[in-house]
């Protein structure tokens, strides 16, 4: 999960650099801006307990069974965060078969209904 939303932020980041609204890319309007910065906390907040939980399974720490049901949830909430906001920032582009974005909507969306929100 946490490869699927670092891809569609990732995918979003340069949307926003390249797509342009009254003659400026709209990654510089501050609704956009504050939209990419807190998909990346959510996505650093995510990669960071994935690697904890990582780490304490690599060491057999006692507490791995409690890092590793962290790191699941952290994942899966910076994955429906940064989707819907990745949506958001594409436009409706982002809902159309014939974008990139579509792909990785479905998988966000398939991860969370077999692994549990």
């Amino acid at each position: 999960m946490v490869g699927t939303a670092r891809h569609i932020f990732d995918m979003s980041l340069a949307y926003a650099k390249e797509r342009k609204q009254f003659d400026v890319p709209i990654g510089s309007f501050q609704a956009i801006q504050h939209k990419l910065a807190d998909m990346s906390l959510a996505l650093e907040r995510a990669t960071a307990a994935v690697h904890y939980a990582a780490m304490t399974v690599d060491g057999h720490d006692p507490e791995r069974g409690r890092a590793c049901h962290v790191a699941k949830a952290a994942a899966g909430q910076a994955a429906r965060r940064i989707l819907k906001d990745g949506i958001q920032i594409h436009g409706g582009i982002g809902y159309t078969w014939e974008h990139d974005l579509h792909p990785y909507l479905r998988r966000s969306s398939a991860d969370a209904s077999l692994s549990g929100p």
